[in-house]
């Protein structure tokens, strides 16, 4: 039985560091910096839950690479239960 549940999303946030202007359609910016974060406001949602000593768990698909490893890292260092992510 879980305190708190959640359905949703699950994807990886891109966050550029060090443009030198405002990206535009059709113009080509670069980027100093990428880093990768947890994505899905339901999914950041189930890991605040989780540290507030709720019993979590999340429901979702998510696909076997390197960004999915990037957030099943973090619901395990939040403890949110991931057994019924597809």
């Amino acid at each position: 039985m879980f305190d708190f549940f959640a359905v949703g999303e699950l994807n990886v946030d891109l966050v550029l560091g060090g443009l030198k202007r405002f990206p535009e359609t059709g113009r080509e910016t670069l980027a100093n910096s990428c880093t990768e974060c947890m994505g899905s406001s339901t999914a950041i949602c189930a890991c605040a839950a989780s540290s507030l000593g709720l019993k979590t768990g999340f429901f979702g698909k998510l696909g076997n690479d390197r960004r999915g490893e990037v957030v099943l890292s973090v619901f395990a260092r939040y403890g949110v239960d991931v057994s019924r992510i597809q």
